[in-house]
């Protein structure tokens, strides 16, 4: 018996106690790295969608003059994967009086163009705008 009683004080091991706080420790911290993994794919997913849709953007302005022409008006389309563009042009005005611009006695005529993608990713809408400015060589007919 007294062989017993000393193998029972020289053992050393976790009690249940710890095992159990170490477990708890465990699932708190893995817990916490699922949900850093979760957040970081779901900006990685918001970052594709708006780089998707500045390509898409840009894309339409580089065919601004060429395919689409450059015309007061606007134009619309869908690229699939959820995404759609409009291309507003309109002539420019510039609100400040320093700079005259459009005179009529000009042949060139500056346009303001501004293409808004739109695209839906999961239950959110999202939305890009570039502006800029574009010259024709020719001025619109006058009515």
């Amino acid at each position: 018996m007294s062989r017993c009683r000393q193998l029972s004080k020289n053992q050393t091991g976790f009690s249940l106690l710890e095992v159990l706080v170490a477990f708890v420790i465990l699932s708190l911290v893995l817990t916490m790295v699922f949900r850093l993994i979760s957040g970081t794919l779901g900006n990685v997913s918001t970052v594709d969608g708006y780089t998707r849709a500045l390509i898409l953007a840009e894309s339409t302005m580089a065919r601004l003059g060429s395919e689409i022409p450059l015309e007061v008006g606007e134009n619309h389309g869908d690229e699939g994967d959820n995404f759609s563009w409009s291309l507003s042009i309109t002539p420019f005005e510039d609100s400040s009086e320093t700079v005259a611009l459009n005179p009529p006695d000009q042949q060139a005529m500056l346009y303001q163009a501004v293409v808004l993608v739109n695209w839906k990713q999961g239950s959110k809408r999202h939305s890009l705008q570039l502006d800029t400015l574009r010259v024709s060589e020719e001025r619109p007919n006058a009515p």
